[in-house]
């Protein structure tokens, strides 16, 4: 069986925005490296991890500019989303409308894990696993967000052995508001870590499900956005948000970053300038024996190894290609799903918490993009997905028990 100590962050999930917001999604063939080094310069909302020669790639287009720079790069462009708005309205149902649920816990899981759940849920749901396993589950607040909500952990140990012999495992999800799934992906590991009653006693593993709880509220609020990625900071010129992705201390700045505040990708006004990164990297620093960390995200079905920073080989490039590899054949074995296992920077990008947590925290850091097509997914795909990365993961943990992987620096 698997693991012990985790700490989780949930967010909020849940409803679909009433504001109407114009654009589509367009799926776009990446033919040569000179489309895609142009295409990186534009300041779009790119769906996709990768753009890479070879392979499609998904943006969202506002406005009919955008789709002409796209469109002028690669040529006419398939439409997979005509209208965003509609598509947002069509797939209300996906999501737990009931405001009165938000603040109680729905006892079964099987009930909570039928749709969507708002961010009051979730904390709810995170303390009730902590109050009714007291043996296994530690809940914790470890700072806030900008608009003051919690962003708490939840540390998953056998009590009955002490840390000071376990290992340390981070597991972080929810640092991009739109991305439902991943946070009802982690949300869903600690239920069937709890089930399945599984206590390794060398294993200490922290799960992180909402380290963005203002902007995951933002996404289901009426008048706010469905799509929405940052966090809900007000910017100097009046915009809003700082991707908290883009917003560590690992080469800030430099790669598929902007400094627009109006980006989708706007890193900051400087590493860590966001409370919801500062408390999550003190934290993760602080966790003794720390050894490895997940950050999951949605939509492009990728296990995502170092750089991101670089397209140069990680010196642990062999060992960690044989990790991912093995992670996306246990997912194929659990599901059938194809995940691609491979280097993070087919999407070059700077100031990430993968790169962050390899380089600065010293330990074995990897990106997981979960099932796709798009990040609407259908809460029919919660459980599968849960599924399919348990299997990732206990294999994940034990590679890194049994493989020492040195320092990545």
């Amino acid at each position: 069986m698997m693991l012990l100590s985790l700490t989780l962050f949930a967010v909020a999930a849940a409803l679909p925005a009433t504001t109407k917001q114009k654009g589509q999604v367009l799926k776009c063939f990446v033919e040569t490296e000179e489309q895609a080094n142009t295409y990186a310069k534009l300041e779009v909302d790119t769906w996709t991890h990768h753009v890479s020669v070879g392979k499609n790639l998904q943006v969202l287009v506002k406005n009919e500019q955008e789709k002409s720079a796209v469109e002028k790069i690669f040529g006419t462009c398939s439409v997979e989303i005509p209208d965003v708005s509609s598509y947002i309205e069509e797939t209300r149902d996906w999501m737990n409308l009931d405001d009165s649920a938000s603040s109680r816990v729905v006892a079964d899981d099987t009930e909570f894990f039928k749709a969507y759940q708002k961010y009051e849920a979730i904390i709810s749901k995170l303390q009730s696993w902590a109050s009714s396993n007291p043996e296994l589950v530690t809940y914790s607040v470890i700072g806030k967000s900008v608009e003051g909500r919690d962003i708490p952990v939840l540390k998953m140990t056998n009590s009955n052995v002490s840390d000071s012999s376990k290992k340390a495992i981070f597991f972080n999800a929810g640092i991009h508001a739109r991305e439902w799934l991943a946070y009802s992906t982690n949300l869903y590991l600690i239920s069937k870590l709890l089930s399945e009653s599984g206590t390794n006693p060398t294993v200490q593993s922290w799960l992180k499900t909402t380290q963005n709880p203002d902007g995951y509220s933002w996404t289901y609020n009426p008048g706010g956005y469905r799509f929405w990625r940052k966090n809900r900071r007000v910017n100097r010129d009046g915009s809003i948000g700082v991707d908290l992705n883009r917003n560590f201390d690992e080469h800030w700045g430099q790669f598929g970053t902007s400094s627009s505040p109006s980006s989708d990708v706007y890193h900051g006004t400087s590493p860590f300038s966001e409370p919801e990164t500062r408390s999550v990297s003190d934290f993760i620093l602080s966790i003794p024996n720390k050894i490895a960390g997940i950050d999951i995200h949605t939509m492009d079905q990728s296990i995502l190894r170092s750089w991101g920073w670089t397209k140069t080989n990680s010196k642990n490039e062999n060992i960690l290609k044989k990790l991912g590899d093995g992670m996306a054949a246990e997912i194929k074995n659990n599901s059938g799903f194809v995940y691609r296992s491979e280097k993070s920077a087919s999407l070059l990008a700077s100031g990430c918490e993968d790169d962050w947590m390899t380089a600065k925290a010293l330990i074995n850091g990897w990106t997981l993009e979960l099932r796709g097509p798009s990040f609407n997914v259908p809460p029919s795909n919660i459980v599968p997905a849960g599924e399919e990365i348990f299997a990732a993961i206990t294999y994940f943990i034990n590679f890194n028990l049994n493989n020492v992987i040195p320092p990545n620096v």
